[in-house]
Protein backbone atom coordinates (compact mmCIF):
# COMPACT_ATOMS: atom_id res chain seq x y z
CA UNK A 1 0.00 0.00 0.00
CA UNK A 2 1.48 3.47 -1.18
CA UNK A 3 1.97 6.28 1.14
CA UNK A 4 -0.70 9.18 0.82
CA UNK A 5 1.46 12.23 -0.93
CA UNK A 6 1.41 14.81 2.06
CA UNK A 7 1.52 18.03 0.55
CA UNK A 8 4.51 20.51 1.00
CA UNK A 9 2.81 23.10 3.59
CA UNK A 10 2.35 20.00 6.08
CA UNK A 11 5.47 18.36 5.31
CA UNK A 12 7.27 21.57 6.07
CA UNK A 13 5.63 22.76 8.78
CA UNK A 14 7.59 24.28 11.57
CA UNK A 15 7.91 21.69 14.65
CA UNK A 16 9.93 24.29 16.91
CA UNK A 17 10.72 28.36 17.11
CA UNK A 18 14.01 28.68 15.17
CA UNK A 19 11.56 27.01 11.59
CA UNK A 20 9.13 29.90 12.16
CA UNK A 21 9.98 32.46 9.24
CA UNK A 22 9.06 36.02 9.24
CA UNK A 23 7.71 36.07 13.06
CA UNK A 24 10.75 36.82 15.04
CA UNK A 25 8.89 39.41 17.67
CA UNK A 26 6.14 36.65 18.37
CA UNK A 27 8.85 34.16 18.41
CA UNK A 28 11.39 35.66 21.36
CA UNK A 29 8.10 36.93 23.31
CA UNK A 30 6.62 33.76 23.87
CA UNK A 31 10.18 31.65 24.67
CA UNK A 32 10.79 34.66 26.76
CA UNK A 33 7.76 33.48 28.14
CA UNK A 34 7.91 29.54 28.37
CA UNK A 35 11.65 29.97 29.82
CA UNK A 36 10.45 32.53 32.47
CA UNK A 37 7.62 29.92 33.28
CA UNK A 38 5.22 32.97 32.67
CA UNK A 39 3.11 31.52 30.41
CA UNK A 40 -0.26 33.30 30.18
CA UNK A 41 -3.56 31.79 30.28
CA UNK A 42 -5.06 32.80 27.01
CA UNK A 43 -3.23 34.06 23.84
CA UNK A 44 -5.03 35.49 21.16
CA UNK A 45 -2.97 35.31 17.48
CA UNK A 46 -4.91 37.33 14.99
CA UNK A 47 -3.11 38.33 11.02
CA UNK A 48 -3.82 37.24 7.64
CA UNK A 49 -4.13 33.43 6.44
CA UNK A 50 -0.81 31.42 5.85
CA UNK A 51 1.29 33.34 8.53
CA UNK A 52 1.92 30.64 10.81
CA UNK A 53 -0.58 31.58 13.59
CA UNK A 54 -1.49 27.54 14.20
CA UNK A 55 1.79 26.01 13.89
CA UNK A 56 2.77 28.74 16.77
CA UNK A 57 0.13 27.54 18.50
CA UNK A 58 1.22 23.68 18.37
CA UNK A 59 4.90 24.65 18.56
CA UNK A 60 3.76 26.85 22.19
CA UNK A 61 1.92 23.54 23.10
CA UNK A 62 4.56 21.07 22.69
CA UNK A 63 7.18 23.72 24.63
CA UNK A 64 5.04 23.67 28.08
CA UNK A 65 4.76 20.26 27.94
CA UNK A 66 7.90 18.73 26.51
CA UNK A 67 10.38 17.08 29.26
CA UNK A 68 13.70 18.19 27.53
CA UNK A 69 12.33 21.90 26.63
CA UNK A 70 15.82 24.06 26.53
CA UNK A 71 15.99 27.16 26.14
CA UNK A 72 11.90 27.53 25.21
CA UNK A 73 12.39 25.23 22.16
CA UNK A 74 10.74 22.03 22.34
CA UNK A 75 13.15 18.81 22.01
CA UNK A 76 10.73 17.43 18.98
CA UNK A 77 11.84 13.77 20.03
CA UNK A 78 10.01 12.83 22.68
CA UNK A 79 6.62 10.94 23.06
CA UNK A 80 4.78 13.72 23.43
CA UNK A 81 6.64 16.66 21.02
CA UNK A 82 5.59 13.67 18.54
CA UNK A 83 1.78 12.63 19.82
CA UNK A 84 0.91 16.49 19.43
CA UNK A 85 2.62 17.01 15.75
CA UNK A 86 0.88 13.98 14.79
CA UNK A 87 -2.32 15.12 16.61
CA UNK A 88 -2.41 12.18 19.40
CA UNK A 89 -2.49 14.07 22.64
CA UNK A 90 -5.37 14.67 24.03
CA UNK A 91 -3.67 17.28 26.45
CA UNK A 92 -3.73 19.04 23.34
CA UNK A 93 -7.57 19.88 22.04
CA UNK A 94 -7.21 21.94 18.46
CA UNK A 95 -11.17 23.21 17.90
CA UNK A 96 -12.34 24.43 14.40
CA UNK A 97 -14.94 26.85 15.82
CA UNK A 98 -16.34 27.53 11.64
CA UNK A 99 -17.60 23.79 11.70
CA UNK A 100 -17.87 23.85 16.03
CA UNK A 101 -19.16 27.27 16.61
CA UNK A 102 -21.79 26.25 19.00
CA UNK A 103 -22.39 27.05 22.58
CA UNK A 104 -22.71 23.26 22.81
CA UNK A 105 -19.09 22.52 22.17
CA UNK A 106 -17.74 25.44 24.50
CA UNK A 107 -19.46 24.23 27.14
CA UNK A 108 -18.32 20.48 26.64
CA UNK A 109 -14.90 22.33 27.33
CA UNK A 110 -15.74 23.82 30.47
CA UNK A 111 -16.70 20.95 31.85
CA UNK A 112 -13.59 18.94 30.86
CA UNK A 113 -11.39 21.51 31.10
CA UNK A 114 -10.97 21.23 35.54
CA UNK A 115 -9.25 17.07 34.75
CA UNK A 116 -6.23 17.75 35.34
CA UNK A 117 -4.13 16.57 32.02
CA UNK A 118 -3.27 12.87 31.51
CA UNK A 119 0.01 13.07 30.49
CA UNK A 120 1.97 16.37 29.79
CA UNK A 121 1.44 19.36 32.46
CA UNK A 122 -0.74 21.74 30.41
CA UNK A 123 -4.07 21.12 28.91
CA UNK A 124 -3.89 23.14 25.60
CA UNK A 125 -7.23 24.15 23.44
CA UNK A 126 -6.22 25.68 20.32
CA UNK A 127 -9.50 27.26 18.88
CA UNK A 128 -8.89 28.01 14.95
CA UNK A 129 -11.35 30.83 13.26
CA UNK A 130 -12.62 31.81 16.57
CA UNK A 131 -14.43 34.84 15.27
CA UNK A 132 -16.62 32.10 13.35
CA UNK A 133 -18.20 31.81 17.26
CA UNK A 134 -21.79 32.77 18.36
CA UNK A 135 -22.90 34.82 20.78
CA UNK A 136 -23.71 32.27 23.38
CA UNK A 137 -20.36 30.32 22.94
CA UNK A 138 -18.61 33.41 23.53
CA UNK A 139 -20.34 34.19 26.81
CA UNK A 140 -19.54 30.77 27.26
CA UNK A 141 -15.67 30.93 27.26
CA UNK A 142 -15.90 33.70 28.69
CA UNK A 143 -16.74 32.50 31.63
CA UNK A 144 -13.96 29.95 31.35
CA UNK A 145 -11.49 32.63 30.49
CA UNK A 146 -12.69 34.27 33.78
CA UNK A 147 -11.39 31.26 36.23
CA UNK A 148 -9.17 29.15 34.18
CA UNK A 149 -7.46 26.35 36.09
CA UNK A 150 -3.74 26.68 36.42
CA UNK A 151 -3.26 23.80 34.32
CA UNK A 152 -4.94 25.39 30.93
CA UNK A 153 -4.01 27.47 28.42
CA UNK A 154 -6.00 28.58 25.88
CA UNK A 155 -4.53 30.11 22.10
CA UNK A 156 -7.25 31.64 19.98
CA UNK A 157 -6.56 32.11 16.62
CA UNK A 158 -8.68 34.29 14.00
CA UNK A 159 -8.38 36.24 10.72
CA UNK A 160 -10.69 38.62 11.36
CA UNK A 161 -10.20 40.39 14.90
CA UNK A 162 -12.59 42.86 14.75
CA UNK A 163 -15.03 40.39 14.75
CA UNK A 164 -14.29 39.21 18.68
CA UNK A 165 -15.92 40.47 21.75
CA UNK A 166 -13.90 43.13 23.39
CA UNK A 167 -14.29 41.32 26.92
CA UNK A 168 -12.68 38.43 24.81
CA UNK A 169 -10.07 40.72 23.97
CA UNK A 170 -9.40 42.20 27.14
CA UNK A 171 -8.95 38.43 29.09
CA UNK A 172 -6.17 37.65 26.68
CA UNK A 173 -2.78 38.40 25.18
CA UNK A 174 -2.57 39.82 22.25
CA UNK A 175 -0.38 38.78 18.95
CA UNK A 176 -0.55 40.49 15.48
CA UNK A 177 0.64 38.50 12.88
CA UNK A 178 2.17 40.74 9.88
CA UNK A 179 2.57 38.99 6.20
CA UNK A 180 5.26 37.01 5.90
CA UNK A 181 8.10 39.49 3.49
CA UNK A 182 8.82 38.27 -0.26
CA UNK A 183 12.53 37.72 0.86
CA UNK A 184 11.52 34.89 3.65
CA UNK A 185 9.04 33.33 1.44
CA UNK A 186 12.01 33.00 -1.19
CA UNK A 187 14.20 31.83 1.30
CA UNK A 188 11.72 29.15 2.56
CA UNK A 189 10.72 27.66 -1.29
CA UNK A 190 14.93 27.83 -2.25
CA UNK A 191 15.52 25.48 1.31
CA UNK A 192 12.50 23.09 0.16
CA UNK A 193 13.34 22.87 -3.25
CA UNK A 194 16.81 21.93 -2.64
CA UNK A 195 15.48 19.13 -0.24
CA UNK A 196 12.91 17.87 -2.44
CA UNK A 197 15.78 18.39 -5.49
CA UNK A 198 13.43 20.31 -7.84
CA UNK A 199 15.38 22.33 -10.79
CA UNK A 200 13.08 26.28 -10.29
CA UNK A 201 14.56 29.32 -11.34
CA UNK A 202 14.87 32.11 -9.52
CA UNK A 203 12.41 34.75 -11.40
CA UNK A 204 9.85 31.42 -10.91
CA UNK A 205 10.28 31.35 -6.89
CA UNK A 206 10.10 35.43 -6.57
CA UNK A 207 6.80 35.17 -9.13
CA UNK A 208 5.50 32.44 -6.32
CA UNK A 209 6.32 34.55 -3.57
CA UNK A 210 4.88 37.71 -4.89
CA UNK A 211 1.54 35.79 -6.13
CA UNK A 212 1.37 34.40 -2.05
CA UNK A 213 0.96 37.85 -1.02
CA UNK A 214 2.32 37.39 2.50
CA UNK A 215 0.89 33.80 2.87
CA UNK A 216 3.78 31.01 3.47
CA UNK A 217 1.33 28.43 3.25
CA UNK A 218 -0.50 30.01 -0.27
CA UNK A 219 3.30 30.17 -1.35
CA UNK A 220 3.83 26.80 -0.46
CA UNK A 221 0.22 25.48 -2.31
CA UNK A 222 1.41 26.87 -5.33
CA UNK A 223 4.96 25.49 -5.26
CA UNK A 224 3.38 22.22 -4.83
CA UNK A 225 0.78 23.05 -8.13
CA UNK A 226 3.68 23.92 -10.44
CA UNK A 227 5.56 20.72 -9.31
CA UNK A 228 2.60 19.04 -10.36
CA UNK A 229 1.78 20.98 -13.72
CA UNK A 230 5.92 21.12 -14.52
CA UNK A 231 7.89 18.28 -13.03
CA UNK A 232 10.97 18.55 -11.48
CA UNK A 233 12.11 21.69 -13.75
CA UNK A 234 9.97 24.81 -13.20
CA UNK A 235 10.03 27.89 -14.96
CA UNK A 236 8.05 31.47 -14.82
CA UNK A 237 5.65 30.22 -17.81
CA UNK A 238 4.85 27.00 -15.45
CA UNK A 239 4.01 29.56 -12.94
CA UNK A 240 1.83 31.53 -14.29
CA UNK A 241 -0.39 28.76 -15.84
CA UNK A 242 -1.18 27.39 -12.21
CA UNK A 243 -1.28 30.64 -10.52
CA UNK A 244 -4.06 32.37 -13.22
CA UNK A 245 -1.49 35.44 -13.45
CA UNK A 246 -0.85 37.26 -16.45
CA UNK A 247 2.94 37.13 -17.64
CA UNK A 248 4.57 40.78 -17.12
CA UNK A 249 5.29 40.88 -20.78
CA UNK A 250 2.07 40.13 -21.95
CA UNK A 251 1.16 43.34 -19.42
CA UNK A 252 3.69 45.56 -20.88
CA UNK A 253 2.77 44.76 -24.09
CA UNK A 254 -1.22 45.43 -23.17
CA UNK A 255 -0.08 48.72 -21.18
CA UNK A 256 1.98 49.65 -24.23
CA UNK A 257 -1.02 49.52 -26.30
CA UNK A 258 -2.99 51.29 -24.38
CA UNK A 259 -0.56 54.40 -24.16
CA UNK A 260 -0.04 54.50 -27.84
CA UNK A 261 -3.87 55.01 -28.31
CA UNK A 262 -4.15 51.91 -30.41
CA UNK A 263 -7.72 50.47 -29.13
CA UNK A 264 -7.32 47.40 -31.82
CA UNK A 265 -3.94 46.55 -30.95
CA UNK A 266 -5.09 46.88 -26.87
CA UNK A 267 -8.49 44.46 -27.95
CA UNK A 268 -5.77 42.08 -29.84
CA UNK A 269 -3.84 41.69 -26.73
CA UNK A 270 -6.53 41.77 -24.55
CA UNK A 271 -8.10 38.73 -26.62
CA UNK A 272 -4.92 36.89 -26.66
CA UNK A 273 -4.35 36.67 -22.97
CA UNK A 274 -8.11 35.46 -22.52
CA UNK A 275 -7.46 32.66 -25.09
CA UNK A 276 -4.38 31.48 -22.70
CA UNK A 277 -7.00 30.48 -20.24
CA UNK A 278 -7.25 33.69 -17.72
CA UNK A 279 -10.04 34.94 -15.89
CA UNK A 280 -11.27 38.30 -16.81
CA UNK A 281 -11.55 39.38 -12.58
CA UNK A 282 -7.97 38.01 -12.21
CA UNK A 283 -6.84 40.12 -15.26
CA UNK A 284 -8.45 43.08 -14.23
CA UNK A 285 -6.56 42.90 -10.33
CA UNK A 286 -3.38 42.06 -12.14
CA UNK A 287 -4.02 45.34 -14.29
CA UNK A 288 -4.11 47.32 -10.99
CA UNK A 289 -1.86 45.90 -9.25
CA UNK A 290 0.85 46.20 -12.26
CA UNK A 291 -0.22 49.96 -12.91
CA UNK A 292 0.28 50.30 -8.89
CA UNK A 293 3.64 48.63 -9.53
CA UNK A 294 4.39 51.42 -11.78
CA UNK A 295 3.21 54.45 -9.65
CA UNK A 296 5.58 53.14 -6.83
CA UNK A 297 8.14 52.41 -8.90
CA UNK A 298 7.90 56.23 -10.69
CA UNK A 299 8.01 58.16 -6.98
CA UNK A 300 10.95 55.77 -5.42
CA UNK A 301 12.40 53.58 -7.72
CA UNK A 302 13.78 50.30 -5.72
CA UNK A 303 14.80 46.31 -7.24
CA UNK A 304 12.30 44.54 -4.53
CA UNK A 305 10.32 43.43 -6.77
CA UNK A 306 11.41 41.04 -9.80
CA UNK A 307 9.20 43.11 -12.49
CA UNK A 308 11.03 46.16 -11.43
CA UNK A 309 14.51 44.95 -13.12
CA UNK A 310 13.29 44.64 -15.87
CA UNK A 311 13.93 46.68 -18.80
CA UNK A 312 10.46 46.57 -20.55
CA UNK A 313 8.78 48.11 -17.40
CA UNK A 314 11.26 50.66 -16.42
CA UNK A 315 10.84 52.56 -20.01
CA UNK A 316 6.59 52.04 -19.41
CA UNK A 317 6.99 53.95 -16.19
CA UNK A 318 8.75 56.57 -17.76
CA UNK A 319 6.48 57.80 -20.42
CA UNK A 320 3.57 57.05 -17.98
CA UNK A 321 2.59 60.19 -15.95
CA UNK A 322 1.07 60.09 -12.48
CA UNK A 323 -2.26 61.82 -13.78
CA UNK A 324 -2.32 58.79 -16.35
CA UNK A 325 -1.79 56.25 -14.11
CA UNK A 326 -4.36 57.61 -11.72
CA UNK A 327 -6.74 57.71 -14.58
CA UNK A 328 -6.34 54.07 -15.12
CA UNK A 329 -6.52 52.85 -11.55
CA UNK A 330 -9.95 54.97 -11.43
CA UNK A 331 -11.21 53.29 -14.86
CA UNK A 332 -10.02 50.17 -13.77
CA UNK A 333 -11.36 49.93 -10.16
CA UNK A 334 -14.96 50.87 -11.81
CA UNK A 335 -14.77 47.85 -13.85
CA UNK A 336 -13.98 45.71 -11.48
CA UNK A 337 -17.22 46.82 -9.33
CA UNK A 338 -19.17 46.79 -12.20
CA UNK A 339 -17.85 42.61 -12.85
CA UNK A 340 -19.04 41.77 -9.37
CA UNK A 341 -22.82 42.08 -10.73
CA UNK A 342 -22.94 41.08 -14.04
CA UNK A 343 -22.16 38.08 -16.12
CA UNK A 344 -20.93 40.31 -18.76
CA UNK A 345 -17.10 40.66 -17.20
CA UNK A 346 -15.94 41.00 -20.83
CA UNK A 347 -17.41 43.95 -21.81
CA UNK A 348 -16.49 45.81 -19.05
CA UNK A 349 -12.88 45.04 -19.37
CA UNK A 350 -12.62 46.09 -23.35
CA UNK A 351 -14.81 48.92 -22.14
CA UNK A 352 -12.30 50.10 -19.85
CA UNK A 353 -9.43 49.48 -21.95
CA UNK A 354 -10.80 51.68 -24.75
CA UNK A 355 -11.56 54.29 -22.40
CA UNK A 356 -7.81 54.23 -20.55
CA UNK A 357 -6.45 54.30 -24.55
CA UNK A 358 -8.67 57.25 -25.44
CA UNK A 359 -7.42 59.27 -22.55
CA UNK A 360 -6.12 62.50 -23.29
CA UNK A 361 -3.48 64.15 -21.06
CA UNK A 362 -4.97 67.61 -21.83
CA UNK A 363 -8.20 66.74 -19.96
CA UNK A 364 -6.95 64.95 -17.41
CA UNK A 365 -8.05 67.87 -14.86
CA UNK A 366 -12.10 66.68 -15.13
CA UNK A 367 -13.62 69.18 -13.04
CA UNK A 368 -17.05 69.85 -13.78
CA UNK A 369 -17.80 72.17 -11.76
CA UNK A 370 -14.87 74.45 -12.68
CA UNK A 371 -15.91 73.93 -16.16
CA UNK A 372 -19.72 75.02 -15.81
CA UNK A 373 -18.08 78.33 -14.08
CA UNK A 374 -15.64 79.27 -16.91
CA UNK A 375 -18.89 78.65 -19.27
CA UNK A 376 -20.38 81.08 -17.57
CA UNK A 377 -17.59 83.91 -17.25
CA UNK A 378 -17.24 83.09 -20.91
CA UNK A 379 -20.68 84.94 -21.29
CA UNK A 380 -19.86 87.46 -19.23
CA UNK A 381 -16.62 88.73 -20.82
CA UNK A 382 -18.69 88.33 -24.19
CA UNK A 383 -21.68 90.44 -22.65
CA UNK A 384 -18.63 92.69 -21.81
CA UNK A 385 -16.90 92.93 -25.00
CA UNK A 386 -20.10 93.91 -27.24
CA UNK A 387 -20.67 96.64 -24.33
CA UNK A 388 -17.12 97.50 -25.28
CA UNK A 389 -17.41 97.29 -29.27
CA UNK A 390 -19.91 100.01 -28.85
CA UNK A 391 -17.76 102.52 -26.73
CA UNK A 392 -14.93 102.63 -29.16
CA UNK A 393 -13.64 100.58 -32.22
CA UNK A 394 -10.56 98.93 -31.00
CA UNK A 395 -8.93 96.71 -33.30
CA UNK A 396 -9.38 92.34 -33.64
CA UNK A 397 -6.19 92.02 -32.30
CA UNK A 398 -7.32 92.71 -28.87
CA UNK A 399 -9.72 89.98 -28.83
CA UNK A 400 -7.43 87.19 -29.20
CA UNK A 401 -7.58 84.84 -26.51
CA UNK A 402 -4.97 82.11 -27.56
CA UNK A 403 -2.56 79.90 -25.80
CA UNK A 404 0.92 81.19 -25.27
CA UNK A 405 3.65 80.61 -27.90
CA UNK A 406 6.77 78.54 -26.51
CA UNK A 407 9.23 81.21 -27.60
CA UNK A 408 12.16 80.26 -30.38
CA UNK A 409 15.76 79.49 -28.77
CA UNK A 410 18.15 81.73 -29.63
CA UNK A 411 21.91 80.74 -28.27
CA UNK A 412 22.19 84.36 -25.93
CA UNK A 413 19.27 83.12 -23.86
CA UNK A 414 20.21 80.96 -20.28
CA UNK A 415 19.24 77.68 -20.12
CA UNK A 416 18.86 75.22 -16.96
CA UNK A 417 21.91 73.56 -16.64
CA UNK A 418 22.97 70.04 -15.02
CA UNK A 419 24.63 72.38 -12.36
CA UNK A 420 22.04 73.53 -11.74
CA UNK A 421 20.02 70.18 -11.12
CA UNK A 422 23.11 68.93 -9.34
CA UNK A 423 23.45 71.88 -6.58
CA UNK A 424 19.64 70.60 -5.41
CA UNK A 425 20.45 66.90 -5.32
CA UNK A 426 23.99 66.70 -3.63
CA UNK A 427 21.80 69.16 -1.16
CA UNK A 428 18.69 67.04 -0.94
CA UNK A 429 16.27 66.88 2.28
CA UNK A 430 14.82 63.79 1.92
CA UNK A 431 11.83 64.93 4.87
CA UNK A 432 10.79 67.92 2.30
CA UNK A 433 10.39 66.13 -0.49
CA UNK A 434 8.52 63.10 1.10
CA UNK A 435 6.25 66.18 2.95
CA UNK A 436 5.60 67.30 -0.66
CA UNK A 437 5.18 64.35 -1.90
CA UNK A 438 2.34 62.86 1.02
CA UNK A 439 0.46 66.12 0.89
CA UNK A 440 0.55 66.77 -3.24
CA UNK A 441 -2.94 65.76 -4.05
CA UNK A 442 -4.43 68.78 -1.28
CA UNK A 443 -3.49 70.89 -4.56
CA UNK A 444 -6.59 69.74 -5.72
CA UNK A 445 -8.94 71.59 -3.20
CA UNK A 446 -7.61 74.60 -2.97
CA UNK A 447 -9.99 77.30 -4.18
CA UNK A 448 -7.36 80.28 -4.23
CA UNK A 449 -4.92 80.49 -7.30
CA UNK A 450 -6.33 77.36 -8.53
CA UNK A 451 -4.74 77.57 -11.86
CA UNK A 452 -1.47 77.57 -10.12
CA UNK A 453 -2.29 74.57 -8.38
CA UNK A 454 -3.63 72.91 -11.41
CA UNK A 455 -0.04 73.73 -13.37
CA UNK A 456 1.64 71.90 -10.12
CA UNK A 457 -0.38 68.91 -9.30
CA UNK A 458 -0.11 68.24 -13.24
CA UNK A 459 3.61 67.58 -12.25
CA UNK A 460 5.35 65.59 -10.28
CA UNK A 461 8.06 66.35 -7.35
CA UNK A 462 11.40 64.79 -7.45
CA UNK A 463 13.38 66.66 -5.26
CA UNK A 464 13.71 68.83 -3.17
CA UNK A 465 17.00 71.29 -1.16
CA UNK A 466 16.01 73.79 1.88
CA UNK A 467 16.07 75.93 -1.29
CA UNK A 468 14.48 74.71 -4.01
CA UNK A 469 13.15 71.85 -5.79
CA UNK A 470 12.69 70.08 -8.69
CA UNK A 471 9.62 69.05 -10.12
CA UNK A 472 9.21 67.51 -13.59
CA UNK A 473 5.99 67.45 -16.34
CA UNK A 474 5.74 65.46 -19.82
CA UNK A 475 5.59 68.46 -22.09
CA UNK A 476 8.78 70.92 -22.37
CA UNK A 477 6.41 73.50 -23.49
CA UNK A 478 4.59 73.34 -19.60
CA UNK A 479 8.27 73.39 -18.38
CA UNK A 480 8.83 77.09 -20.00
CA UNK A 481 5.36 78.50 -19.11
CA UNK A 482 6.69 77.45 -15.32
CA UNK A 483 9.61 78.89 -15.63
CA UNK A 484 8.50 82.03 -16.43
CA UNK A 485 9.20 84.77 -13.12
CA UNK A 486 5.59 85.86 -12.92
CA UNK A 487 5.00 82.03 -12.62
CA UNK A 488 7.91 81.42 -10.06
CA UNK A 489 6.51 84.13 -7.93
CA UNK A 490 2.26 82.46 -7.86
CA UNK A 491 4.10 79.29 -7.17
CA UNK A 492 6.26 79.91 -4.28
CA UNK A 493 3.10 81.50 -2.80
CA UNK A 494 1.38 78.72 -3.24
CA UNK A 495 3.99 76.02 -2.08
CA UNK A 496 4.76 78.39 1.59
CA UNK A 497 0.74 78.96 1.65
CA UNK A 498 -0.71 75.00 1.29
CA UNK A 499 2.76 73.14 2.90
CA UNK A 500 4.06 76.36 4.86
CA UNK A 501 7.68 75.16 3.58
CA UNK A 502 9.99 78.75 2.12
CA UNK A 503 11.59 78.38 -1.32
CA UNK A 504 13.40 80.81 -3.14
CA UNK A 505 13.39 78.93 -6.75
CA UNK A 506 12.70 75.90 -8.26
CA UNK A 507 13.50 73.98 -12.13
CA UNK A 508 10.94 72.40 -14.19
CA UNK A 509 12.45 69.57 -16.03
CA UNK A 510 10.82 67.34 -19.02
CA UNK A 511 10.11 64.23 -17.80
CA UNK A 512 12.18 62.44 -20.84
CA UNK A 513 15.21 64.31 -19.79
CA UNK A 514 14.94 63.86 -15.68
CA UNK A 515 14.83 60.36 -16.45
CA UNK A 516 18.11 60.49 -18.13
CA UNK A 517 19.76 62.70 -15.05
CA UNK A 518 18.19 60.16 -12.85
CA UNK A 519 19.27 57.41 -14.26
CA UNK A 520 23.42 59.30 -14.69
CA UNK A 521 23.15 60.06 -10.97
CA UNK A 522 22.11 56.90 -9.45
CA UNK A 523 24.46 55.21 -11.26
CA UNK A 524 27.45 57.35 -9.93
CA UNK A 525 25.75 57.47 -6.44
CA UNK A 526 25.46 53.21 -6.25
CA UNK A 527 29.04 53.45 -7.42
CA UNK A 528 30.35 55.03 -4.14
CA UNK A 529 30.23 59.09 -5.16
CA UNK A 530 28.11 60.46 -2.71
CA UNK A 531 28.02 64.03 -4.65
CA UNK A 532 28.39 63.06 -8.17
CA UNK A 533 29.00 64.82 -11.08
CA UNK A 534 26.22 65.04 -13.34
CA UNK A 535 27.04 64.37 -17.49
CA UNK A 536 26.10 67.62 -19.28
CA UNK A 537 22.84 67.62 -21.35
CA UNK A 538 21.06 70.08 -23.17
CA UNK A 539 17.69 70.55 -20.80
CA UNK A 540 16.34 73.07 -23.38
CA UNK A 541 14.16 74.92 -20.76
CA UNK A 542 14.70 78.93 -20.57
CA UNK A 543 15.42 80.58 -17.76
CA UNK A 544 13.84 84.20 -17.73
CA UNK A 545 15.52 87.14 -15.99
CA UNK A 546 12.68 89.54 -16.65
CA UNK A 547 9.29 89.92 -16.56
CA UNK A 548 7.59 90.42 -19.62
CA UNK A 549 6.33 94.22 -19.67
CA UNK A 550 2.59 94.37 -21.46
CA UNK A 551 -0.03 97.35 -21.28
CA UNK A 552 -3.57 95.84 -20.22
CA UNK A 553 -5.84 96.82 -22.74
CA UNK A 554 -9.20 97.84 -21.53
CA UNK A 555 -10.44 94.49 -22.89
CA UNK A 556 -7.64 92.68 -21.17
CA UNK A 557 -8.39 94.17 -17.68
CA UNK A 558 -12.33 93.04 -17.92
CA UNK A 559 -10.78 89.56 -18.81
CA UNK A 560 -8.35 89.57 -15.70
CA UNK A 561 -10.97 90.73 -13.30
CA UNK A 562 -13.33 87.90 -14.47
CA UNK A 563 -10.81 85.13 -15.13
CA UNK A 564 -8.12 86.26 -12.80
CA UNK A 565 -4.78 83.84 -14.13
CA UNK A 566 -6.54 81.51 -15.74
CA UNK A 567 -6.86 83.36 -19.35
CA UNK A 568 -3.92 84.80 -21.03
CA UNK A 569 -5.35 87.83 -23.86
CA UNK A 570 -2.29 88.54 -26.70
CA UNK A 571 -2.31 91.57 -28.56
Amino acid sequence: MTMAYVALYRAYRPQNFSEVSGQEQIVKTLKNAIVSKKVAHAYLFAGPRGTGKTTIAKIVAKAVNCPNEHNGEPCCNCEICNGISKGMISDVVEIDAASNNGVDEIREIRDKIKYLPSEGKYKVYIIDEVHMLSQGAFNALLKTLEEPPQHAIFILATTEVHKIPATILSRCQRFDFRGISTEDIIERIKFISKEENIDISLDAINVIAECAEGGMRDALSLFDEAISFGGTKISTDDVYQVSGSVNYENLVELANSIFDKNSARTLENLDKIIKMGKEIPKLCNDLISFYRDVLIYKNNPKDDKLIYSKDSFKQLAIKLSNNRIYFYLNTLNEAQNNMKYTYQKRTFIELALVKMSDFNEQTSIDNIEMIKQLEKKINELETKVRQLSFAKPVSNSEYIISEEIEPERKEELDYITTDMVEEILNNGNSTIRKQLLADWNILSNQTVNKATCIMLEGGTIRAASNEKFIITFDQSSVCDKMMKIEMIEKVLKVIKKVFNISFNGYLAIPENTWSLIQKDYMSKYKNGDKNPKLDKIDINVRIYKEKEEKVKSELELQASELFGDLVVVEE
